[in-house]
């Protein structure tokens, strides 16, 4: 009997979690997925007059967006990754495509991790000022949406040279325009 009693307060038991579980998202009203629209951020870079230039690499450490309604950035890429600027030459890459909840959004943050030029052979550092780049551009993430902004990379007004005696350093001011914003 008492054995009985252990197995009927266990199934018990066990029951109300599976019922509590599979309750607790039907009860909230909507699905995320109903709240969220695909953002996508394509990086360009327009025709450049650099001849001696071979490469430019850039290593984004870190991509955000700002929400009108918070004073916060909200983190949509953690991770390096290393981009080739000259290869984006009319020919426009994904840095990020994830989805976003639904609203209005109005700057963009992107982190580099280092910068360095490739000229005449040999590989320069690329001094940067400020790692961090914020880009004021207003879009807008709508349910079940998809938007896409494109960002132009300016190599050739972001690459300055300044003579330090012998060898010419090389600095990175970037300078990034909004190409694009579409909505599908």
């Amino acid at each position: 009997m008492k054995r009985n009693h252990i197995f009927l307060c266990l199934f018990l038991f066990i029951s109300i979690i599976i019922i509590h579980n599979c309750e607790s998202p039907l009860s909230s009203g909507s699905s995320l997925s109903e709240e969220q629209g695909f953002f996508r951020l394509m990086l360009t870079d327009a025709p450049l007059d650099l001849s001696d230039v071979e490469a430019i690499y850039i290593t984004v450490s870190e991509v955000a967006v700002k929400k009108a309604s918070s004073d916060n950035y909200i983190v949509v890429l953690d991770e390096e990754t290393e981009l080739e600027l000259l290869e984006l030459m009319d020919n426009p890459q994904p840095l990020v495509e994830t989805y976003l909840e639904a609203g209005h959004y109005t700057g963009i943050r992107i982190v580099l991790e280092s910068a360095r030029i490739i000229v005449g052979g040999v590989e320069y550092e690329l001094k940067v000022p400020s790692m961090e780049i914020k880009i004021n551009v207003e879009f807008d993430v709508t349910e079940d949406g998809e938007v896409t902004v494109t960002l132009d990379f300016d190599a050739e007004n972001s690459i300055h040279v300044t003579e330090a005696g012998q060898s010419g350093l090389f600095i990175l001011k970037p300078v990034i325009l909004v190409d694009d914003i579409s909505y599908e």
